[in-house]
């Protein structure tokens, strides 16, 4: 016991000044405790590795994810302010495009369309620099949302009035337009980003040399939005006016989510998922639209490690 006991006090000394070493235990024996405890066999004791983490050799690390998005666009109230109509149009669900289609090789005319399948879909990029259970990250979306609306105006005591309904959506806006109305659409899909810094806290559910590690980490995000927008007004037979708005931001967010990620070795998998509330405004027609959309966009994807780097190990 005497012994086992001054080997331990011993061993703690070295290693509250070693960072990572080898240590003679039986050299170290012979040094301090053979003179003590004649019958004691330093020979017989093996080498002994000493590992110490700290602060000051805590991993920072860099990786990127990348995945593909479904997203669900709650109902929002749509503010115009045109020539055309000064009117709120209201619990408008907008769609999306998901152009998932360029995932698919047999949709591949060439080399350069190859390639689409990085950012004609609705993906979304992360760069996340990782210190302990800290993650800081910025995130780059890519959502496409669109909604098409019927109306018709009527003249009711010199004053316009709007009803508005539902129609189906069509890229190329061959919807059947009904006899007395005429058709609206609001598009969001062109070099429509969403740029995002934030932070979450890794919990780890299992971390295991041999399985790997399964990690939750709850997460908020800010940012901005950016997009050139296409509005479009059909009244059949009479007029189609097309405008694109130019590319600007427009507008800021805020969203909170979750994310659950295996991870072995340098490479992971994950899903995600967050809440993200806009506050938008940009062109509509010859004037603005502006509305709050919150959008609850569903990731699934993979990671990988660029980089580890530990800050300099200073000795005690």
């Amino acid at each position: 016991m005497r012994v086992a006991t001054l080997l331990t006090l011993s061993l703690f000394s070295l290693s509250s000044y070693a960072y990572e070493m080898d240590v003679d235990l039986s050299e170290q024996c012979k040094d301090e405790f053979e003179s003590q405890i004649p019958e004691l066999d330093c020979e017989t004791i093996p080498d002994y590795q000493v590992i110490k983490k700290d602060d000051n050799g805590s991993e920072w690390r860099v990786r990127f994810h990348f995945g593909f998005s479904r997203t669900h666009y709650a109902k929002t109230d749509l503010h115009i302010n045109s020539s055309l109509m000064n009117v709120v149009v209201r619990d408008v669900v907008f769609s999306e495009r998901t152009s998932d289609s360029h995932y698919n090789p047999a949709n591949w005319e060439g080399f350069t369309t190859a390639f689409k399948w990085i950012d004609e879909p609705t993906n979304t990029f992360a760069l996340s620099l990782e210190k302990g259970k800290n993650n800081f990250y910025l995130t780059v979306f890519h959502p496409k949302f669109l909604k098409s609306v019927l109306y018709k105006e009527t003249i009711v005591n010199g004053e316009s009035q709007f009803e508005f309904k539902d129609i189906y959506e069509r890229d190329d806006f061959s919807q059947v337009i009904p006899e007395g109305y005429s058709m609206l659409y609001i598009g969001n899909t062109h070099y429509n980003m969403n740029w995002q810094i934030g932070y979450g806290r890794q919990f780890p559910i299992f971390d295991s040399k041999k399985w790997g590690k399964l990690t939750y980490i709850p997460k908020a995000d800010i940012g901005i939005a950016t997009g050139k927008a296409r509005s479009v007004r059909i009244v059949p037979g009479v007029a189609w006016d097309d405008h694109i708005d130019d590319h600007q931001i427009q507008g800021y967010n805020a969203s909170v989510g979750h994310r659950l990620e295996y991870s072995r070795g340098g490479t992971s998998l994950f899903v995600d998922h967050k809440t993200i509330v806009n506050h938008l405004e940009h062109g509509f027609y010859d004037g603005s639209v502006e509305y709050n959309l919150r959008a609850s966009p569903l990731t699934v994807g993979i990671g990988f490690k660029i980089f580890d780097k530990k800050k300099p190990k200073k000795p005690n």
